[in-house]
């Protein structure tokens, strides 16, 4: 839930990124996300990034770390080994 006054990262960076790394067009979409998840064995804060091509099946992508602590590297590193596009299921980020 959203807490009034919280500050929003700065995706900006991250997206150039991304887009720069898989090559997306303007007609891909492309979300980045960071999510607490109070699971054991999970880490207490990620951010998912999330990306739809226009002509190929979405597919997303997990760093272990709040979006204000992301590196290049670790984008780098997540879309080189991160989740498989097979594996992308958007009703799992919110499921129990």
């Amino acid at each position: 839930m959203w807490k009034a006054g919280a500050k929003r990262a700065d995706t900006t960076e991250l997206r150039r990124i991304v887009r720069d790394e898989l090559e997306l067009d303007d007609d891909d979409t492309l979300t980045i996300s960071e999510l607490a998840c109070p699971k054991q064995g999970c880490p207490p804060v990620e951010t998912v990034i999330s990306i739809f091509p226009a002509t190929d099946e979405p597919y997303l992508v997990r760093v272990c770390k709040a979006v204000a602590d992301v590196e290049p590297m670790d984008v780098i590193a997540a879309l080189a080994w991160g989740d498989h596009p097979d594996s992308f299921n958007p009703s799992s980020l919110f499921a129990d």
